[in-house]
């Protein structure tokens, strides 16, 4: 009689087989994940260098570069007088968004249309007590960070951002859930704005500074223009968000408290590992340590500071 033979595994060889496969997967995964966050960063540079160029299109389009804000004139305690409005929305039809450019000034035509987003607007109300609010729902992908996820705010969102000249860096925030488009990018002000010139950004408030005022200055590849802000007090990926910034007019960020292994929400920061980008004011893009030499980092907010900047003190 003739025996049939079965082939198989015998337990001992699939329990072999099922710990290979788990060891090539836990050496897989960290790979991916770093392939994966290089892929982020790239795009984070990518949307930074975006921004970064819009403004020089602005600047040559206007012989001047836009304002970090439409704030007070005076830079005063108060923010109820003013626009408001940042940066990130007066660039939008430099980043192909004209049609939303064009909403807006419609939103603001009973406040004076296209000069409300003017440096020189005589405008006294705040853009969130206006029409503009609705425009500022939309959600620009250019203004967010891929490896950010800032749609899930738990405790407010950031309407305005800017120091005033008591030496107080105000942050106005609606609290609870918020569908205002968010931004990971802010506009450096330097140290603390105009309120201290020394060391002041290239961009500021009702700031109407041309380029080649600033490469007379300090020079634009040594000067920094934006850089990624979170807004919030958690820049660990898999922790939950408290706040986030509203990209119609929380886009203004100071370097007077440098930056941090953990961000907050009034420093520059990013979700990225060891890392914050940065667009110089010639339109490139680095990133810097998330603690860098402090007075260094300070030197390179300003334009006009005259201090000779040492990019290895800062850079990662």
């Amino acid at each position: 009689m003739q025996r049939k033979t079965r082939f198989g595994f015998t337990l001992i060889e699939l329990l072999v087989v099922i710990a290979i496969i788990a060891i090539l997967i836990a050496l897989l995964v960290p790979a991916v994940q770093k392939v994966r966050e290089a892929a982020q960063r790239t795009q984070c540079g990518n949307n930074l260098k975006q921004i970064g160029l819009a403004c020089h299109a602005y600047e040559n389009a206007n012989r001047r570069l836009p304002p970090a804000i439409i704030g007070d004139a005076g830079n005063a305690v108060t923010w109820s007088d003013a626009p408001n409005v940042c940066v990130l929305a007066i660039i939008l039809p430099y980043i192909e968004q004209q049609a939303l450019y064009n909403q807006m000034v419609q939103y603001a035509a009973p406040y004076g249309g296209a000069s409300y987003l003017s440096p020189d607007s005589q405008a006294t109300t705040p853009w969130w007590n206006t029409s503009l609010a609705n425009s500022a729902q939309t959600k620009i992908s250019t203004y967010i960070c891929p490896s950010d996820d800032p749609l899930v705010v738990a405790q407010g969102t950031f309407v305005y951002m800017y120091p005033a000249n008591n030496w107080t860096f105000y942050g106005v925030y609606w609290p609870g859930q918020s569908s205002l488009g968010f931004t990971d990018y802010a506009a450096c002000v330097g140290y603390f704005g105009d309120v201290y010139p020394p060391y002041c950004g290239m961009l500021s408030n009702r700031s109407k500074r041309s380029l080649a005022v600033i490469t007379a200055g300090d020079g634009t590849s040594q000067t920094l223009m934006f850089g990624e802000a979170l807004g919030d007090t958690n820049d660990v990926k898999a922790g939950p968000r408290n706040f986030a910034l509203a990209w119609m007019g929380a886009g203004t960020m100071v370097t007077a408290w440098g930056t941090t292994d953990v961000a907050q929400w009034y420093t520059f920061g990013s979700k990225h590992t060891g890392v914050t980008q940065f667009c110089m004011g010639d339109g490139s893009v680095r990133g810097l340590k998330k603690s860098p030499d402090y007075n260094a980092f300070i030197y390179a907010g300003g334009w006009t500071d005259g201090a000779v900047v040492d990019m290895t003190m800062i850079s990662p």
